[in-house]
C-alpha cells in the first residue's frame, strides 16, 4: 500500500504526469455522468452509445464543461468532482422518478417547479429498480475517481495557485467556444431546436445533457419570432366594435387535474360507464380539446386557455416561470374587468407550484385561493381534495366577489398521481383486461373519472337552481403520466396517436340558452375561452375573433404543427389550406407577448374598453 500511495505522490509532483492523468480522468468521469444522465430516460443500457462518436463527445463535453466550472469553484479537482458526482447522481435518480410520475423530465424551465416535482413524486409509491442500482454504481465509480485524483494531487499546493487557475480558466474557455460553435453556430452535430412532440425526441436523437442545454436556450429566448413576421400583416385586421352585452352572466372555467378518457386513446372494456354521470348532464355541449402536453404539463394547459395563447412559440414546459403577464391583454380576468368582473382563481396546492403565487395575480385576478389550509379537504380512502369539495369551495368564494359578474378560475386536484394510493377495495370500476401492474392503476384512476364526473354533474345541478345565469366550461389538463405504456388502437396513425394522447374531454354548460360556434366535436385549448365568450354572447376582441375563425376552419391544432379538421383528416398545417390562417394568429400571438413598439393594444382588448 505504501508503494501505491509513493507512485501517486511521484505522479503528483511530476506536472506533465498530474496534468495527463486530471485530463484522462475528468473526462471519464464526464462521460459517465452523461451517460448517467441519459441512462436515467433512456430505454436500455445502449441508447446512450446509438447516439453515435459526434454525439457522445458532445455530450461528454456538456458535463465537461460543468466539471470545469466546478473546478474553478473549488480549486481541487478531487473536491470539485466529488461534488458533481453527488449533484448528477442525485438529479439522475430524481429525473427518473419525476419522469415516471410527472410525464416530463427535470430541465432549466422546470426548475423552479423542483419543489412541484418533489411534491409530485410524494404522491407515489416509489419502488426501488435495477436502473437505479446502476445509477448508484456509477456515482460511486466517480466518487472513486475523485478519490483517484485526491491521491495524485501535488502535495503542499496552496489554495489559490495562479497556475492551476489560468490552466483551468483556459480549459473552461475553450469548451465553452466549442460548445457554442457546436449547438449555436455550426448547429452540428445537433440542430439547435430538436424537441418537437415531445422532449423523448430530443433526448433519444440527441442525448439529455444537449437537450438540457437546449431548453435553457429556449428559456432564455423564450418567444420564437414567427416565420415571415411582420407588424404590416396585421394592418388589415381591424379593431372590434364596441358592443354592449344584454348580459354579463357568470363564468366558471375548470381545469380538472388529469381527466382524460382512455376509451379515446386505446380499446378498453369496464364493468361499468365510468363516464355516464359526465354525460348525463341536460343540455352540456361536449368535445375532446388538444392540450400541448402529454403526462404532465399542467401549467401548460394553463398557459393556453387562460390567455388563448398557444405554446408553439414558447419554450414548451411551465410558462408561469418566465413569461410576464402583468400588461398582457389576452389574460381571462384582466379582459372581463372591463365588462365589470370581479375574478377568483383557486387551487388546493401549494402556491408556489408552477410560480402560480405571482402569475394569477398578474393576469389580473382580484382574488387568489391557494393551500390545503384554505379548502375543505376531505378524502376517498387516501385520495384527497375531492372535487366535490372544490366545486363547494369555488362556490363559497364567488359568494365574497359581491353581486356582479364573477369568473371563477379553479384547477382541481382529485385525479393527481399516484394511481396506486387506495386499497383495491375502494375501485368502483375495473377494467376488463389484464393490463400488467397498470391494471391497478387504471382501476383507481377510472374510479376517480368516475367521480369526477358526478361531482361536475352535482355542480351543474346546483347551478341550475340558481337565478344567476352562468356559463360553465370544464377541461381535463392533460392524459396520465402511464398514457404511453399502453397500446393505442391499431387503426391510428402514429401522428393520430400522438394527438389522441393530448386530446381531452371538454364540457361547455349553462342555465340559459348558449350561442355556440357550429364545430364543437373538437376545439384546440386556446379556443376555448373565446368560445365561452360567444356562448355567453359577450363581446369579443378581434383576436378572439380571429382565434373564432380559426377554430371554425380548422379546430384541433396542435403546437407542434399539425391537425384534425372537422372532417377529421389529419395532417401537417405548413403546406396545408390551413396554413396562412394558423400564420396569421401566431403573429397576432407574438404582438401580444412581445409588445414591443409595434404592439396593436387596440386588437386585444375588450371593445368596450377602446
Amino acid at each position: 500500500m505504501k508503494k501505491i500511495l509513493s507512485l501517486f505522490h511521484t505522479v503528483g509532483e511530476k506536472t506533465w504526469l498530474r496534468r495527463t492523468l486530471q485530463v484522462l480522468t475528468v473526462l471519464a468521469v464526464s462521460f459517465l455522468q452523461a451517460f448517467q444522465l441519459h441512462y436515467s430516460l433512456a430505454s436500455g443500457f445502449g441508447a446512450f452509445f446509438r447516439l453515435g462518436p459526434a454525439l457522445l463527445l458532445l455530450n461528454t463535453a456538456i458535463l465537461l464543461w460543468l466539471n470545469l466550472g466546478a473546478k474553478l469553484l473549488f480549486q481541487k479537482w478531487h473536491v470539485s468532482t466529488a461534488v458533481t458526482a453527488v449533484l448528477v447522481t442525485a438529479w439522475s435518480i430524481a429525473n427518473f422518478y419525476v419522469v415516471k410520475f410527472h410525464g416530463s423530465p427535470l430541465l432549466f424551465s422546470e426548475f423552479a417547479n423542483f419543489g412541484t416535482a418533489m411534491n409530485v413524486i410524494g404522491g407515489y409509491t416509489l419502488a426501488w429498480e435495477r436502473r437505479l442500482t446502476w445509477m448508484v454504481l456509477l456515482g460511486l465509480a466517480e466518487l472513486a475517481a475523485a478519490g483517484l485524483l485526491a491521491l495524485c494531487r501535488k502535495r503542499g499546493i496552496r489554495f489559490w495557485n495562479w497556475r492551476e487557475i489560468l490552466f483551468s480558466l483556459a480549459a473552461f474557455g475553450g469548451v465553452t467556444l466549442l460548445l457554442w460553435l457546436c449547438l449555436f453556430v455550426w448547429q452540428k452535430p445537433k440542430p439547435r431546436e430538436t424537441i418537437a412532440w415531445t422532449w423523448r425526441e430530443g433526448v433519444e436523437g440527441y442525448g439529455y445533457p444537449a437537450v438540457i442545454v437546449e431548453d435553457v436556450d429556449r428559456s432564455i429566448h423564450y418567444l420564437r419570432l414567427p416565420q415571415d413576421y411582420s407588424p404590416d400583416h396585421l394592418d388589415g385586421i381591424q379593431p372590434a366594435s364596441a358592443q354592449a352585452p344584454a348580459s354579463c352572466p357568470d363564468i366558471i372555467l375548470i381545469i380538472n387535474e388529469t381527466f382524460f378518457d382512455p376509451a379515446d386513446y386505446m380499446d378498453l372494456t369496464t364493468d361499468v360507464d365510468y363516464m355516464a354521470d359526465y354525460y348525463g348532464i341536460e343540455g352540456a355541449v361536449y368535445g375532446r380539446a388538444v392540450i400541448p402536453s402529454v403526462g404532465g404539463g399542467t401549467n401548460n394547459t394553463e398557459f393556453e386557455v387562460l390567455t388563448g395563447n398557444s405554446m408553439a412559440l414558447l419554450t414548451r414546459y411551465a410558462p408561469f416561470n418566465y413569461v410576464s403577464l402583468n400588461s398582457d391583454e389576452t389574460c381571462a380576468p384582466r379582459y372581463l374587468k372591463a365588462l365589470g368582473y370581479r375574478s377568483a382563481a383557486l387551487h388546493c396546492e401549494p402556491a408556489s407550484n408552477y410560480s402560480r403565487n405571482r402569475a394569477y395575480p398578474a393576469m389580473g385576478f382580484d382574488t387568489v385561493v391557494m393551500g390545503n389550509e384554505n379548502f375543505l379537504c376531505r378524502n376517498y380512502g387516501k385520495r384527497r381534495n375531492l372535487d366535490e369539495d372544490n366545486y363547494r369551495d369555488m362556490l363559497r368564494v364567488g359568494e365574497s366577489l359581491g353581486e356582479g359578474p364573477r369568473f371563477l378560475y379553479l384547477l382541481t386536484f382529485q385525479n393527481h398521481g399516484g394511481w396506486e394510493t387506495n386499497d383495491e377495495s375502494f375501485d368502483t370500476v375495473h377494467v376488463g383486461e389484464d393490463y400488467g401492474d397498470l391494471t391497478d392503476d387504471l382501476n383507481e384512476f377510472l374510479t376517480s373519472i368516475q367521480m369526477s364526473g358526478t361531482a361536475f354533474r352535482g355542480l351543474t345541478e346546483q347551478l341550475a337552481a340558481s337565478d344567476r345565469p352562468t356559463v360553465v366550461c370544464m377541461l381535463g389538463d392533460h392524459a396520465p403520466s402511464f398514457i404511453g405504456s399502453l397500446t393505442a388502437r391499431s387503426d391510428y396513425s402514429d401522428t393520430e396517436k400522438q394527438i389522441r394522447q393530448r386530446m381531452v374531454p371538454y364540457v361547455i354548460w349553462s342555465n340559459f340558452d348558449l350561442n355556440l360556434p357550429e364545430q364543437t366535436d373538437f376545439a384546440s385549448a386556446v379556443d376555448l375561452m373565446a368560445m365561452v365568450y360567444r356562448a355567453a354572447s359577450l363581446p369579443t376582441s378581434a383576436y378572439q375573433d380571429e382565434i373564432l375563425k380559426l377554430h371554425d376552419l380548422v379546430p384541433l391544432r396542435t403546437p407542434n404543427g399539425y391537425y384534425r379538421d372537422a372532417a377529421g383528416e389529419i395532417g401537417s398545417i405548413q403546406g396545408s389550406p390551413y396554413e396562412q390562417a394558423v400564420r396569421t394568429y401566431y403573429e397576432l400571438e407574438y404582438n401580444a407577448l412581445y409588445r414591443g413598439s409595434d404592439f396593436r393594444r387596440e386588437l386585444f382588448v375588450c371593445p368596450e374598453t377602446q
